[in-house]
C-alpha cells in the first residue's frame, strides 16, 4: 500500500494543483486518499473549494479548521457537512465540487451504494459513518425498507458500517422514526440490558416500569395490582388458583407431592405410605371405603 508521501506526491502531478493549494493541503489529500476510493480528482476539486472560499471570505477559519481536521481523518460526510453549513446553509455542495468533470470522466463520479449507478443530479448524500454515497431516494427507500422489517441495527449494504440513527432520521417520515424508536426501546427492554421492564398489562394503561422480585406490585399510572410472576392484573392471574390447588395435594409431613387416585379420591404420599386426608397410614386409612 502506497505511504501518505507517495500519495502526496502523486497528488502534485494531477491538473498542476500544487501551484494552487498550500502544501498541508496536499498533505491532508494524501491522507484522505489513502483512506478512501475516491480519484484524486474529486479530492483536490473539493480541497480547491475548501481553500477558495476560505479566501473569499465564505469559509470562517474555524471551520476551515474543522473541514482540514475531517479530511485527514478520512471522514468526508463530517468535512462536507461543515462546508454546507459554512457555504450559507445550502442543502447540498454545488454539483461541480462532487463530480468535477462527468461528461468528460464519468469515472470520477460518485455511485450509489444501493443501485450502483453514478449519481449525477444534486441528490448526492454521504454517509457519515463510511463516507459511502446514495442517491436521497435510493437511501429513503433502503432505511424505510429496513425499518418495516424490523431492523434495528441498519448497516450500509457496501461496506457493513452500522448507519447511526442521528444520522438517517433527517431522510425519513417522523410517523416510521418514531415506530423504529418505540421498537428499539422494546428490544432493549426484551434483553433485560437495563432490569426487568414491563409495559402494563391494563390495555387503557401505557405505563412502562421495573420490578424485582415482588409477588404483587402496584402500577404507578392506573394503580391497577399485578402479579409479579405472569405479569397480568391480579383479576386475570391464576397462579394462586393453581398454587392453591397444588398446596391441596402436598403431602403435609414430607411436602412431597401425593399421587392422585381419580377413582377413589384420597391422595396417597408414597414415601410416607400415608393417606393425606385422614393423616393415616395407607393400610388404616378409610378414605377408600
Amino acid at each position: 500500500m502506497e505511504s501518505e508521501e507517495e500519495i502526496r506526491t502523486e497528488l502534485e502531478t494531477v491538473d498542476d494543483f500544487s501551484q494552487v493549494l498550500p502544501t498541508k493541503a496536499l498533505y491532508i489529500a494524501g491522507a484522505l486518499k489513502s483512506k478512501t476510493s475516491l480519484s484524486p480528482n474529486i479530492i483536490l476539486t473539493f480541497l480547491h473549494k475548501v481553500y477558495s472560499d476560505f479566501k473569499t471570505g465564505k469559509v470562517p477559519e474555524d471551520a476551515k479548521a474543522k473541514i482540514e481536521i475531517a479530511l485527514y481523518k478520512g471522514d468526508l460526510g463530517n468535512a462536507k457537512t461543515l462546508l454546507e453549513n459554512a457555504l450559507f446553509n445550502s442543502l447540498f455542495i454545488p454539483q461541480e465540487i462532487l463530480q468535477p468533470a462527468v461528461q468528460n470522466k464519468p469515472e470520477t463520479a460518485f455511485y450509489c451504494a444501493k443501485c450502483k449507478y453514478a449519481i449525477l443530479d444534486d441528490d448526492c448524500i454521504v454517509l457519515e459513518s463510511c463516507t459511502h454515497t446514495f442517491h436521497l431516494k435510493c437511501l429513503t427507500q433502503y432505511l424505510n425498507e429496513n425499518i418495516t422489517k424490523n431492523t434495528i441495527k441498519i448497516s450500509c449494504p457496501s461496506c457493513h458500517v452500522e448507519i447511526q440513527p442521528g444520522f438517517f432520521q433527517q431522510y425519513i417520515d417522523k410517523n416510521l422514526m418514531r415506530y423504529y424508536e418505540n421498537l428499539a426501546f422494546e428490544r432493549l427492554i426484551k434483553s433485560g440490558e437495563i432490569g426487568r421492564i414491563i409495559k402494563c398489562p391494563n390495555y387503557s394503561c401505557t405505563a412502562q416500569f421495573e420490578i424485582q422480585d415482588q409477588t404483587t406490585l402496584e402500577c404507578p399510572e392506573c394503580h391497577r395490582n399485578i402479579c409479579g410472576k405472569c405479569e397480568k392484573v391480579q383479576s386475570d392471574c391464576q397462579c394462586n388458583k393453581y398454587n392453591n390447588f397444588f398446596s391441596k395435594l402436598q403431602c403435609p409431613f414430607c411436602k412431597r407431592r401425593c399421587k392422585i387416585n381419580r377413582r377413589k379420591g384420597p391422595y396417597i404420599c408414597k414415601g410416607c405410605d400415608m393417606c393425606r386426608r385422614c393423616r393415616k397410614v395407607v393400610y388404616n386409612c378409610q378414605c377408600r371405603a
